[in-house]
């Protein structure tokens, strides 16, 4: 396949999923047009490249979550639907039918499962078998990325001690736009997630490839699952994956090192960097960001210490003192999702703390910090209890991980846990809240899938 056909494919892909005009099952999760023109491994690999589908990700989650603050005058900006989660209302979709949080991620499995498709249609040598493996466990990591940010949107948290749970998101494991859309369990959901990173693990390339911080390599498996088990509460296999991932590729930037006079200082290629993803291109909270319309929450801003580079490198604030997002690891201002080193430490730190291991934790935290700390001015962390250490690894997640999207996922484990977070914003003269577990959680399901299905809608 020629850039050219790629090209074109994209586009038709896109323009199927935007198009809605009568109901049928066409027009879901599973309506994308079936290419004859992928057959080479090299025709794969260049459907696995097209960053323009596969390096995107959601951005509902981080405008539910508490890190920013839209003035009003910027809300008529918003579509309906960021406008209803960003307030929590019970319905946000608005008559609206083609939902990207929704279609995007089941575009990207689509293309996931028709490489595994066809794959099995080429022959494994010993002179392609380097390249077949790479592009199976490219698409199974994908797929697995795709499950895991739907389920962190429309599937509740995780909870092992809760019954079986029928709010799971649908599977699609074939490029089949024939088959039936059901919902999953809640387990099926994790078990198929786990299940996809733990075969690529044992495919991807033990070296990743910095000319394209898209293709994952075996450290962004690892790195993976142990963001899944985190979400999952599963401590001890999540310092299991963190650690593994470190092993592989456990490099930290120095901040000191990073050009503070660039307008996006960061090379999106630079050593901590996993896997590369951003924000939907389409979602109006990135304009916001960068006019300056969508602000930092000033809670947040207050937990970066003046000599924290990070206040500087993230953020800028300009002649109203407000501080708004300058970016972070995409080289722009669209939020940077992916995944890096520096997330792997705070993970394996953490999951150290609960399996017993507190000064190993504090070992983790202080080695980011040192590196984020202007020089001279850094002293390490001693000599604290354990409920220190777990808020200490609290607000560094929150300083290293802003706008990635796991700020809402920490929000829903940490609710899980029983430690109550009630979120507020005010609007207009208003307040809104979201009280620690409340259904709002959870977004529903898009009004057309729920028509045309049949299938559950969660609870609001």
């Amino acid at each position: 396949m020629n850039c050219t056909k790629l090209y074109w494919y994209s586009l038709f892909l896109g323009i199927s999923l935007g198009i809605v005009t009568a109901c049928d099952r066409s027009k879901l999760l599973d309506r994308i047009p079936f290419y004859h023109g992928v057959e080479t491994l090299e025709d794969m690999q260049m459907l696995l490249d097209n960053e323009k589908i596969m390096a995107q990700t959601h951005g509902l989650a981080i405008i539910s979550a508490d890190e920013i603050i839209c003035r009003d005058e910027f809300l008529p900006s918003l579509s309906a639907v960021e406008y209803n989660a960003y307030l929590w209302n019970k319905k946000i979709y608005a008559g609206q039918e083609t939902i990207a949080d929704w279609d995007l991620p089941y575009t990207q499995v689509y293309y996931a499962n028709e490489i595994l498709q066809r794959l099995k249609k080429i022959a494994k040598s010993a002179i392609n078998e380097t390249h077949y493996e790479n592009l199976e466990g490219a698409a199974l990591f994908i797929r697995a990325y795709a499950f895991f940010n739907l389920a962190q949107i429309f599937a509740p948290p995780y909870d092992s001690s809760a019954p079986v749970n029928p709010y799971g998101i649908p599977l699609h494991l074939k490029a089949d736009i024939t088959q039936t859309s059901r919902r999953s369990t809640l387990q099926e959901t994790y078990d198929q997630i786990l299940s996809d990173l733990k075969q690529s693990v044992l495919l991807l390339p033990e070296i990743r490839d910095k000319q394209f911080p898209n293709r994952p390599c075996r450290a962004s498996a690892h790195a993976l699952l142990a963001r899944v088990y985190l979400s999952m509460r599963l401590y001890d296999m999540a310092l299991l994956h963190a650690d593994e991932c470190i092993k592989l590729s456990g490099n930290l930037l120095d901040f000191n090192d990073i050009d503070s006079t660039l307008r996006y200082p960061f090379e999106p290629t630079n050593e901590e960097v996993l896997y590369q993803s951003r924000i939907f291109s389409s979602c109006s909270i990135a304009s916001g960001l960068e006019t300056g319309l969508c602000a930092i929450d000033s809670q947040l801003y207050r937990l970066y210490d003046r000599h924290d580079l990070r206040r500087g490198l993230f953020f800028r604030t300009g002649q109203t003192g407000i501080p708004t997002f300058r970016g972070s690891f995409y080289n722009s201002a669209f939020a940077f999702t992916g995944l890096t080193t520096a997330e792997a430490y705070l993970i394996r730190a953490e999951g150290r703390l609960k399996c017993g291991y507190a000064e190993l934790a504090l070992l983790d935290i202080n080695l980011l910090r040192q590196k984020r700390w202007r020089h001279g001015f850094f002293e390490p962390v001693i000599s604290i209890t354990a409920d220190s250490v777990l808020a200490l690894i609290e607000d560094e997640r929150r300083r290293e991980l802003v706008l990635r999207g796991q700020r809402w996922t920490d929000l829903r484990r940490k609710n899980t846990e029983g430690i109550g977070i009630t979120l507020t914003r005010r609007s207009q003269d208003r307040i809104y809240e979201l009280p620690p577990g409340d259904p709002r959680y959870v977004l529903p399901i898009p009004d057309l899938v729920i028509q045309v299905t049949g299938m559950l809608q969660n609870p609001r």
